[in-house]
């Protein structure tokens, strides 16, 4: 809104992971942030050297409009379970191995058939638009950096390349088949849409069992910090990387900005190695010491483990999202180790879990009048078939009716001409 009434500003930060999944070409459709290419040549040798590949999922097309923050290539996703109550029930989840939905299922209602009524499987986003994103802990997809409305690629690490409309697919049936099942079995709130709370103060409340999502290393530390308790995760889908994955906070130039260049020369300032006491990356991600936080362990350079002041909420900030995020303090009770867990993490990625559509982020200003309707049938149905509200067989085909009518099968084609040139391009 801010830069629709031409507001002067300099950054824009572009968060494509949570309950907005927004997305670059979200600003570039509409001419409201600038290239660059030329600042960054000019003025981001830091930038480049420190992220090295992870830059190319700021591109469009071939032109650069997004800075990325130097954070983890993906997360496992799955669930993060309250351990006190899967030691109540005289459950275990064992951490190393892999879980399917009907494991998952058998194991919050074995929870639920412990703590009875009132008690809920899982805490989710409390809105229609987060209400999707659940079932991507079930398949592994590709967004081509946008939402998932302008067309996906399923299995991609296969070497698939076929964009295909998501709500048509059999996986995305499947989907709401199961959550209107465990929407039946209590498992799910009724009012999860409607819910204005975060996943953290559901959780606080102590009847969920599990929130769900993206897990990076430290992230079940995190949520015990935040909540209060033990977490253990279980893990549906393994850690990979695609454009949407790697993108935990992208950061562009808004056009109404009065000096693009010190913009981009602040940027870099956010990715140079420094000691911590004169990293801008560090105080942004971390607060400011004596204030914000007391060091309790130095780990060299930028890297310190920390403990939050009283009345600091630094501490709840996952992930980090400025700069140069994996070289920033971590606050306690993460330890030391944490830095040595996202090389590995990152390296188990690397091995064979990129997909090949890394790097592509589809522009759908050609199709800009299609992609807006389609847009508004989404946000239209998705809270009713995405957490269980409605039978999926009695919604969907009104819902695919209306996305077609919409224009979604030209936005399709538009974004598979697009990834088609992009390969071609890149051979």
């Amino acid at each position: 809104m801010a830069l629709t009434s031409g507001e002067k500003m300099d950054l824009v930060n572009i968060f494509v992971c949570g309950s907005g999944m927004d997305s670059v070409s979200n600003y570039t459709s509409k001419n409201m942030i600038l290239p660059l290419n030329d600042l960054v040549e000019k003025y981001g040798s830091d930038i480049k050297s420190t992220l090295g590949e992870l830059l190319s999922i700021g591109y469009q097309g071939d032109q650069l409009y997004a800075i990325p923050s130097n954070t983890t290539m993906g997360g496992d996703y799955g669930f993060l379970i309250r351990k006190d109550y899967l030691d109540q029930a005289g459950i275990t989840v064992d951490e190393s191995r892999v879980y399917t939905p009907e494991e998952a299922e058998e194991t919050l209602l074995a929870l639920k058939e412990h703590f009875g009524e009132g008690y809920y499987g899982i805490a989710l986003f409390g809105s229609s638009q987060g209400s999707g994103q659940f079932f991507y802990d079930f398949y592994e997809v590709d967004m081509l950096g946008g939402n998932g409305s302008t067309g996906v690629v399923l299995d991609p690490l296969s070497g698939n390349k076929t964009v295909v409309n998501l709500f048509e697919t059999d996986e995305w049936m499947n989907y709401c088949k199961t959550i209107y099942r465990w929407a039946q079995e209590g498992l799910i709130n009724p009012d999860a849409t409607t819910i204005s709370d975060d996943v953290t103060s559901q959780l606080q409340t102590g009847y969920y069992f599990a929130s769900t999502g993206s897990q990076i290393p430290g992230s079940d530390t995190q949520m015990a910090t935040s909540v209060g308790t033990e977490f253990v995760q279980m893990t549906m889908i393994p850690a990979f990387s695609s454009t949407v994955t790697a993108s935990q906070g992208l950061y562009a130039i808004s056009r109404t900005s009065e000096n693009p260049e010190k913009v981009m020369q602040f940027l870099n300032i956010l990715y140079q190695e420094r000691e911590r006491g004169n990293s801008v990356a560090a105080l942004l991600n971390a607060g400011l010491e004596g204030v914000s936080y007391e060091v309790t362990e130095e780990v060299g350079t930028g890297k310190a483990i920390v403990s939050a002041k009283e009345g600091s909420l630094w501490n709840v900030m996952i992930p980090a999202v400025y700069g140069d995020a994996l070289t920033s303090p971590k606050y306690a009770p993460l330890t030391s180790d944490i830095y040595d867990e996202y090389i590995a993490f990152n390296e188990k990625i690397s091995n064979g879990r990129i997909c090949d559509t890394f790097g592509y982020v589809f522009d759908p200003s050609e199709v800009s009048s299609e992609a807006a309707a389609v847009s508004a049938v989404v946000e239209q149905y998705l809270g009713l078939v995405g957490y269980g509200s409605v039978n999926p067989e009695e919604i969907m085909p009104e819902f695919i009716a209306a996305l077609k009518d919409a224009g979604i099968d030209e936005v399709i084609a538009a974004n598979q001409a697009q990834l088609d040139a992009w390969f071609a391009a890149k051979q």
